[in-house]
């Protein structure tokens, strides 16, 4: 293509190009449409609810939203909306409680909740919300408020005196889960006054430091109250108020000698001596000091029992081992314990029942044979009224400590053996400690099978393979109601062919 013929095709599509364009603008021209607005669709809507204490809806508010004029950051009177919380469980504003504040500007606002008798708040009653440019959703807000219902608690004491200075506790009961312990201490009318919220609330109460009360109503100085609205409540308690005045007892722990000596009795040191209340509970223990005495002082006033603690061989109790003891002034009880040195030995305990009760079998002979014969064996023993026997050895013979002994019944007639006859028990290292049998020797009166024993439907007799809770499940008896029926049986899992099983 020579250079002409480009020149005149480049003009001729300028020709095409501005032809095409007057062409659009005289069509757009003739239309003449109207100008398109843009609509603006950020939103500035508040809403929001109010909860109760227990977070349940609460209607009946009045809301108020007050805008801040942007000049003067004040508030703007002339914005002020107010709108209420509805009584309906639905509806185009929401469920119960529930309110909404529509075609407000964009800026900061003032949303507050209406002051009502028997209310007050747990969130804030007045806050601030920014409504800015870009929200295309309402903003949520939300208020809590509690019910307040006044409790009255009078502290009087047993002549109906007030009392000041006692701590009432309020503790939230079963099913106030949204409360939290109160404290107030009374005044000098005896009273404390709570604000709670409804619910069960327990009571209880503390007296002051240095005060000795004991109640007398209610008995155990406590009291539960199932708060409701509108109140108010007025409960009492009343505390009889014990002398300040403390007692003491003096325990003195002699050593007994031999009547033949001629000697006085001497104090025993280092011997251990409990105090215990009226509920068994420790209120002071120690040893005794070198002279074999011990002071407990400011015992308040009231009953005490004494206990000495005997050591594990070596003495014996030459008098009783616990006293009753009552502290009606501030005089010192004196309480002795006696005791009596005996020498130390080796030797195996046990005891003889009849399996009908497990009640002790007296007169039975109990003998001990060393299961090597190089050691000492002593001679038989009978069992005492209540089943008990006990087997001694020499301290100073050197075949007997550790020394181990099949220990055996002999059988009489008449008796079935319920229990092992034999079993081994070894003896200790140092002389006075005794060994004791693994379990009680266990005896049946012949026909006793055939009679269920006392407090049993019926007795099994065991067969090979058995185990004792197989034997209850087969019965419909639980684990323990089967150990609680048969106490002679210390291992579960150690029972014998012919051995009677009681079943409750």
């Amino acid at each position: 293509m020579n250079l002409s013929l480009r020149v005149g095709t480049i003009r001729g599509f300028g020709v095409l190009l501005l032809l095409c364009m007057l062409f659009l603008s005289a069509g757009a021209v003739g239309a003449a449409p109207a100008q398109q607005q843009a609509t603006p669709l950020d939103v500035f809507c508040v809403k929001g609810s109010v909860i109760n204490h227990a977070e349940q809806a609460s209607s009946g508010w009045t809301i108020t939203g007050v805008m801040y004029d942007p000049t003067t950051g004040l508030l703007d009177p002339a914005t002020a909306s107010n709108v209420q919380t509805i009584d309906v469980t639905d509806s185009k504003v929401g469920p119960l409680g529930s309110f909404r504040f529509d075609g407000l500007k964009a800026g900061r606002w003032n949303f507050s909740i209406g002051a009502r008798a028997g209310w007050s708040p747990v969130t804030d009653a007045s806050f601030d919300v920014n409504l800015a440019f870009g929200a295309t959703e309402c903003q949520t807000i939300r208020f809590k408020m509690k019910q307040d219902v006044t409790v009255n608690v009078l502290k009087i004491s047993a002549t109906h005196e007030p009392l000041a200075n006692f701590i009432i506790h309020a503790k939230p009961g079963t099913g106030n889960h949204f409360a939290s312990p109160v404290d107030k201490t009374t005044g000098a009318d005896g009273m404390a006054v709570f604000t709670l919220t409804p619910g069960l609330w327990e009571f209880s109460e503390t007296a002051p430091n240095g005060v000795s009360a004991n109640p007398v109503s209610p008995v155990d100085g406590k009291q539960s109250l199932n708060v409701e609205v509108p109140g108010p409540y007025l409960i009492r308690f009343k505390n009889r108020i014990v002398d300040g005045s403390k007692g003491c007892i003096e325990v003195i722990k002699r050593d007994v000698p031999p009547a033949a000596s001629g000697q006085d009795p001497v104090g025993l040191p280092g011997w251990f001596i409990s105090v215990l209340r009226a509920d068994n509970s420790t209120v002071a223990e120690g040893k005794t000091d070198a002279a074999g005495r011990i002071i407990f002082k400011d015992l308040p006033f009231g009953p005490y029992t004494v206990h000495e603690q005997l050591p594990l061989s070596g003495w014996e109790a030459a008098a009783p081992v616990h006293y009753s003891v009552t502290l009606a002034d501030t005089r010192c009880v004196q309480v002795e314990f006696s005791n009596r040195q005996v020498e130390p030995a080796f030797c195996i305990v046990g005891r003889k029942v009849d399996a009908n009760g497990n009640v002790g079998l007296p007169g039975w002979e109990i003998k001990a044979k060393p299961t090597v014969t190089t050691n000492y064996e002593p001679g038989a023993v009978t069992t005492d009224g209540l089943g008990y026997f006990r087997i001694d050895f020499p301290a100073n013979d050197y075949r007997v400590p550790g020394a181990e002994y099949n220990v055996c019944e002999t059988l009489k007639d008449g008796w079935l053996a319920h229990t092992a006859t034999c079993q081994k028990v070894k003896l200790p290292t140092v002389a006075g400690l005794c060994a004791k049998t693994g379990f009680d020797f266990e005896n049946q009166q012949v026909g006793h099978s055939s009679v269920p024993a006392t407090g049993c439907s019926a007795t099994y007799t065991v067969k090979a393979g058995d185990q004792l809770y197989r034997i209850g499940s087969s019965h419909g008896k639980t684990p323990k109601q089967m150990r609680d029926a048969n106490p002679s049986i210390k291992n579960p899992n150690l029972i014998r062919p012919g051995q009677q099983i009681c079943i409750p």
